[in-house]
């Protein structure tokens, strides 16, 4: 595991109960991974008890960028985060 979205961190989230056919939707704004196959599984979780769960929910294929500006593409980790590096 990378990474973990759960709505139970989103903290506007709205608790009242609710009846009907409804949708989540999780919009990510950046999530900047090396190159590389990566797997998403989905769960939905209800009073601390998993009620349905994907194992192999989607699969997406990262494909390589120059991230930093260098002409180089990160191939190491997961993902790639703004640094800054300086010599003294």
């Amino acid at each position: 595991m990378i990474f973990a979205a759960r709505s139970s961190y989103e903290p506007s989230r709205d608790w009242a109960e609710r009846r009907g056919l409804q949708e989540f939707v999780c919009e990510i704004p950046g999530l900047p991974l090396t190159p590389g196959e990566y797997r998403i599984e989905a769960a939905l979780v209800l009073d601390d008890k998993c009620v349905d769960y994907v194992e192999d929910a989607c699969r997406l294929e990262v494909v390589g960028s120059d991230f930093y500006g260098t002409g180089k593409i990160p191939s190491m980790g997961y993902f790639v985060h703004d640094q800054h590096w300086r010599l003294r």
